[in-house]
């Protein structure tokens, strides 16, 4: 999942810049600033996804104890 986040956010940012570098109007360059932000905003939640990712591998699964029944 990671990886594809980051291919994708990849993609939106060179996108971002192409629609930026051939950008005519203003609509263009607000375009291009979207798909800039959201290629950053994609690379940041697939570097939230490892670090949680790698602190669970670390953490032992412990089971839940188990109820106390009285009879």
């Amino acid at each position: 999942m990671p990886a594809f986040l980051m291919i994708a956010g990849a993609v939106w940012a060179l996108f971002g810049v192409g629609v930026l570098s051939g950008a005519k109007s203003a609509i263009h360059e607000i375009l291009a600033c979207l798909l800039f932000s959201f290629g950053i905003m994609f690379w940041a939640f697939a570097a939230v996804l490892l670090h949680l990712h790698r602190r669970s591998a670390d953490q032992p699964v412990v089971p839940p104890p188990l109820p106390h029944v009285v009879r």
